[in-house]
């Protein structure tokens, strides 16, 4: 299990005093607790963290619950702080962007709260500290955490979204695809043991091991496509089948139930964003 989830531990927060066999026991109870309603969610959480304390993202989880009934800057700005930390696998990423992007709408919610409410003094204005929140609120409501999108271009974080037609895995956006060629083949021109991750994704639609068979060719597709330009770059990409274990919520909506007690996100566009390879640069 430690492949899958490496926590990063601040000593000043944590003790690290549990074993390997309970910090698996306990990240399998946190991973149930993902889609769960938040009774349910904070039990398993409890219980995860009962059994394991060194488990950090269980912590922020439970953490941002917290938050939610009573936020205030103190308790935000350290998930924001503990999420940064966070060094989860390919397969879990999605879930460090919703931290991310749940406690940003946090802070934008608490901003404009004390905004107002300083306007609201009239002569007592603070100019300084109104000027200070205009600023916070301006920066996170262009924070490129507000979803995850699929993108145009690469940009510093080298993440772009390449999408697929429903159970096809046929390259269409040809632009993308070369500009994505063309990045990876700069970065290593610039660093021989830089590493991109091609993470396939699928939508929740079909029987699973179609869909994670799916997000493999999707992930192989993109992966030959570069290989074919530049082969000696075997070693400079590796493909991840996530079939529809990262679903794509464009609203920042964790994904529902369907009738049979599945989850999926419930959105045409959300389907259609999930049928993709997410490029990450990972190293």
């Amino acid at each position: 299990m430690k492949k899958l989830l490496i926590p990063i531990f601040l000593s000043s927060w944590l003790l690290a005093d549990c074993s390997i066999k309970q910090e698996d026991r306990a990240f399998e109870i946190w991973q149930k607790s993902i889609h769960k309603q938040e009774s349910q969610k904070l039990k398993l959480l409890n219980q995860a963290l009962n059994i394991c304390i060194d488990l950090e993202v269980a912590y922020v989880d439970r953490l941002l619950i917290k938050a939610k009934k009573n936020p205030n800057q103190e308790i935000l700005s350290e998930i924001k702080n503990r999420t940064n930390h966070l060094a989860l696998s390919p397969e879990f990423s999605t879930h460090k962007e919703n931290l991310n992007r749940e406690n940003n709408q946090l802070f934008l919610n608490l901003f404009r709260k004390k905004e107002k409410e300083i306007k609201s003094q009239k002569g007592f204005i603070s100019n300084g500290n109104l000027n200070f929140l205009e600023e916070q609120i301006k920066s996170l409501e262009s924070s490129p955490v507000a979803g995850v999108k699929a993108v145009t271009k690469i940009g510093g974080t080298y993440k772009a979204d390449l999408l697929f037609d429903k159970n096809k895995f046929n390259i269409k956006n040809h632009s993308l695809s070369q500009e994505i060629i063309d990045v990876v083949h700069q970065e290593v021109e610039k660093n021989s043991s830089a590493l991109f991750g091609l993470e396939g994704g699928a939508s929740s639609e079909g029987a699973t091991a179609h869909n994670k068979k799916l997000s493999k060719n999707r992930g192989n597709a993109l992966a030959s496509a570069i290989l074919k330009k530049y082969p000696s770059y075997k070693t400079n990409i590796k493909v991840f089948a996530m079939g529809e274990s990262q679903l794509v919520c464009e609203k920042g909506l964790l994904p529902e139930r369907n009738t049979q007690g599945e989850y999926e996100c419930i959105t045409q566009e959300d389907r259609e964003k999930s049928r993709r390879v997410t490029v990450r640069r990972l190293r």
